[in-house]
Formats: structure tokens, sequence, C-alpha cells
């Protein structure tokens, strides 16, 4: 059985993660999920999943070390991110995007179409 790209969900929400995890495992990803405040290096070195999606609250330290920790750690910069986040200004999201290195940017409130999209958009993205 072919199995399809690694998806690593970061979120500090249990339902959010069980819900990602339900979709996208779903629609034939490989899924781990783990909390914000977990080893996630270690997660993201283990698994070494192809894209890794972050559902960050509103952008607080936390997350953005955590978005920081990947792109600078030698074993996953390399792995697209796409963040899930609410509406920021352009300027703001223009900044986070730049500074820690995220492919894609999906907004909350979101259908899952679009996420998969996003999510298409951002392995793409890695390959090319």
């Amino acid at each position: 059985m072919v199995r399809g790209p690694k998806i690593l969900v970061i979120s500090d929400h249990w339902d959010m993660l069980s819900l990602l995890e339900r979709f996208l495992s779903g629609i034939g990803y490989q899924v781990a999920t783990g909390p914000l405040g977990g080893p996630i290096l270690q997660e993201a070195r283990t698994f070494a999943p192809n894209a890794v999606l972050v559902d960050l609250l509103c952008g607080d330290r936390g997350e953005m070390e955590v978005l920081d920790l990947l792109r600078t750690d030698l074993f996953t910069h390399d792995i697209p991110i796409v963040v899930m986040a609410f509406e920021l200004a352009p300027e703001e999201m223009k900044k986070v995007s730049k500074n820690c290195g995220i492919t894609q940017v999906q907004t909350k409130f979101f259908n899952l179409d679009d996420l998969e999209k996003n999510i298409q958009a951002a392995l793409e993205h890695s390959s090319s």
C-alpha cells in the first residue's frame, strides 16, 4: 500500500489536533501530532515530515520559538511550514512569514478543501 506524504500537525488544542489528524489521514496523508509545548523538534526529526502544519493562536512567543527552531535546525530547516492563523494585518503576516520561513498561510476559520490546497502547495514548493 502506497502511503501519502507525511504531515506533522502542531497545536495546543487537542480538538484541533484530532480534527486535523482524522481529516488528513482520511485523504491519504501520514499524520503525526503534537502539542505546541511538546518535544516538537525531536518529533520532527524522528517522523521526518514532508510538511509541518502549525496552529498559531496569536503569534505569541512560544509559537514563534517553535517556528524558529524548525527553521534553524539542520534536519528540519527545509521542511515547508503551513500556519493556520486568525487573519493578521498584511504587514504583520509578511513579517511573520519572512522571519519564520513560512511557506503557506491558512486563515482561520477555514474550510478543509482550502487547507488541503495550501498543504499541497507547500509540498509542491518543497519539491521545486
